[in-house]
């Protein structure tokens, strides 16, 4: 399906993007000694995604299954918690089948998962226990809590992209979104003019009222949750050919933070669909998303070419902070799997997780750099 296909393209870019970085003499970008300031977190797993919750304090966990076409490798299974302060390593009890998508409510308190079975969980983040399950379908590939905290937005994918808004009170699906067009000739046009057209991200926005989503076609929209049809704030491309690599709402809901495989960060208002600031992102080979801070003033991300991290304050986007990545000290490498970074609310500190690990069985790290603020 759409999540397989995509993360299959992902894996292939990344691997590629760590073997230019090991094939090319270092470049133009600066490198500090490492930083001491660092926690090793061991955990179990091979290539791991997740999510860290509102208060910047735990980890959500978990392998991605396709990676391994789905083979049942009981320990690379749990959902697992992580605090990232004590290191603590938190196994959640319920379902084997491979997680494919986590969210957390915005208190913190619950969190969501979509598994490969076709089920939405509900966890208890304080006891690891499940709450309770709602059928499903087996294509969600995003899943997302809006802000009152009990509905879930879930986008899936395949041939008709569809969002669903469910009641996690009531597990019902209040609100079913999909560009419907006034006849079908129109709609049959508009399928055949744009095949493999989904959407690959999304984003709630602050007061819950409308999404924002990016399309396979490079394409923005504003999808208000009353409306019938979204708007669109940015015109795609005549073919599927994405270079948003990451979307999300700054805080107020009036301005879009996004950034291109151009190397740009674009901070977006909605209202003139224009930028307001443009940042060019000091590396020539980024790996993965960057990450950045719910109110958007500092931004994370990994040169490949030199295996750093950089952290950039937007208010002085000239004075990156720049910390090589100690990939040999921990065994790690880049293969199938590509980095992913998370920063905490107050940008002191950066989560990183999601690589490989080399010849150790199975173990791999979560690294914590403290990056002050």
């Amino acid at each position: 399906g759409e999540k397989l296909n995509m993360l299959r393209k992902k894996a292939i870019l990344f691997a590629l993007v760590f073997v230019l970085a090991l094939a090319f003499a270092p470049g133009l970008l600066p490198v500090t000694a490492q930083d001491d300031a660092i926690r090793v977190i061991p955990v179990t797993g091979e290539v791991v995604l997740g999510e860290l919750s509102p208060d910047g304090r735990t980890l959500a966990l978990y392998e991605i299954g396709v990676m391994h076409g789905y083979e049942i490798i009981a320990d690379y299974l749990p959902l697992r918690l992580v605090d990232i302060e004590s290191g603590t390593v938190t196994e959640l009890t319920g379902p084997t089948d491979y997680v494919q998508d986590v969210a957390f409510s915005p208190d913190g308190a619950i969190l969501a998962s979509v598994q490969a079975n076709g089920y939405i969980y509900l966890w208890d983040t304080a006891s690891g226990t499940e709450i309770k399950r709602i059928p499903a379908t087996r294509t969600i590939g995003q899943i997302e809590f809006a802000p009152d905290g009990r509905t879930l937005i879930t986008r899936s994918g395949g041939l008709e992209p569809v969002l669903l808004v469910w009641d996690t009170d009531t597990s019902v699906i209040t609100s079913m979104l999909i560009e419907r067009y006034p006849t079908l000739n129109e709609t049959l046009t508009i399928t055949v003019e744009r095949t493999n057209y989904t959407y690959i991200e999304m984003d709630i926005a602050p007061d819950g009222s409308a999404l924002v989503l990016v399309t396979s076609y490079d394409g923005i929209l504003l999808w208000n949750l009353a409306d019938e049809l979204p708007v669109t704030l940015r015109a795609g491309l005549d073919q599927p050919r994405p270079s948003i690599v990451s979307l999300a709402y700054a805080p107020g809901g009036e301005t879009l933070i996004f950034s291109d495989r151009d190397d740009m960060l674009h901070v977006w208002d909605i209202t003139s669909a224009s930028d307001v600031q443009t940042v060019p992102l000091v590396s020539e080979l980024i790996a993965g998303q960057p990450a950045w801070t719910p109110d958007g003033s500092r931004i994370a991300w990994i040169d490949a070419r030199e295996q750093a991290l950089v952290v950039l304050d937007l208010a002085q986007p000239d004075e990156p902070q720049i910390i090589r990545l100690p990939m040999s000290d921990y065994g790690l490498r880049g293969g199938r799997s590509y980095p992913t970074l998370a920063l905490t609310p107050d940008g002191r500190q950066v989560v990183f997780f999601g690589y490989v690990a080399g010849d150790t069985g199975g173990e791999n790290v979560i690294l914590v750099f403290d990056v002050g603020g």
